[in-house]
């Protein structure tokens, strides 16, 4: 989130941003991304001017860089069923019923 906010530091003071992560293949230490490789920002509707300034630009991840491209948006449409390989619930008062 540093590097995105180091373009536009409002993203970094927003509670409603995610960052999901790049899939890519492991290869010595490393990821390379691959052509269906893409960074991942969810935010609210109204939030979407935040990220316009990244195009282009080039993001620095350790010490390697990698170039962003145009963003795409998709909004989020009701799904029947979800999955997740990981689930964080906060503020759960009964947790049990979840599972």
């Amino acid at each position: 989130m540093t590097a995105i906010a180091h373009f536009e530091p409002k993203l970094h003071k927003l509670d409603r941003v995610r960052i999901h992560t790049i899939a890519a293949i492991p290869k010595e230490g490393v990821i390379q991304l691959t052509k269906n490789s893409r960074l991942r920002i969810r935010l609210p509707m109204v939030q979407v001017r935040l990220i316009y300034p990244l195009a282009g630009k080039p993001l620095r991840i350790g010490k390697h860089t990698i170039c962003l491209g145009i963003p795409e948006i998709y909004l989020l449409e009701p799904a029947e069923k979800l999955r997740s390989h990981i689930v964080i619930k906060s503020e759960c008062t009964n947790c049990y019923g979840m599972l």
